[in-house]
């Protein structure tokens, strides 16, 4: 009898798979959120944002899966959000400016400083952090932004903004000229300018997003 309940055990998911029904089909259903996780852990940035994109196909509102998309962008854009602050507060402690990301954004003078702490300045590059931060900034408009996304997007400001500034570095010579900066087109002169307005009032504002007059001043300085 044991035996032939073992069979039956055994026989039954076969033929119900055979005729196309998965008994465990409910038990095999994972996670978008946590796939895409796992992928970022493994480096793998491509694998996570098509995870995201796929899912937020159904759920375009899921404010987890955004978080994370944002994530997975500006991770391949070559800036993890912790790691990032670390490395700024410890090239400004080493050339004594005070202001890190935990207190506010670098002044202007900092940027050059801080070019040797930033990725490649690629069109890559530059465009998945730019999408990291429209990302955040288009969800701060529609619903209040997940705990500690009100800092990851201001951190992504500040890096995208070094980061546009280090493109006119034509020469790398970690400094800017007059003719790389006259090399500035207006339009990304006004997107370095919202994004350090707003990175200021986001850094200003603290707290976990959900304040509305902050949310209000970040969408405006951003043309959203």
């Amino acid at each position: 009898m044991l035996l032939r309940t073992k069979a039956l055990l055994f026989v039954i998911p076969v033929l119900w798979a055979g005729c196309g029904v998965n008994v465990f089909e409910e038990q095999e259903k994972k996670d978008p959120a946590e796939d895409a996780v796992l992928a970022l852990e493994r480096q793998d940035e491509d694998t996570a944002i098509t995870i995201l994109e796929e899912a937020l196909l159904g759920d375009p509102g899921n404010m987890q899966f955004l978080s994370i998309l944002s994530l997975a962008h500006a991770q391949r854009a070559g800036i993890e959000p912790l790691q990032f602050a670390q490395r700024v507060a410890d090239k400004q402690s080493d050339s004594g400016s005070s202001a890190t990301p935990a207190a506010g954004v670098p002044s202007a003078g900092d940027y050059t400083s801080l070019f040797s702490v930033m990725p490649e300045a690629s069109a890559a590059n530059l465009a998945d952090l730019d999408r990291a931060v429209e990302i955040l900034a288009v969800d701060m408009r529609a619903a209040p932004l997940l705990a500690g996304d009100t800092f990851k997007l201001a951190l992504y400001q500040t890096a995208s903004v070094i980061l546009h500034t280090k493109a006119l570095d034509t020469n790398g010579d970690g400094q800017l000229t007059l003719d790389e900066i006259l090399s500035l087109s207006s339009a990304s002169a006004i997107n370095i300018l919202t994004q350090i307005a707003s990175a200021a009032i986001l850094f200003g504002g603290g707290g976990d997003g959900t304040d509305s007059a902050t949310k209000e001043k970040a969408a405006a300085a951003l043309g959203k």
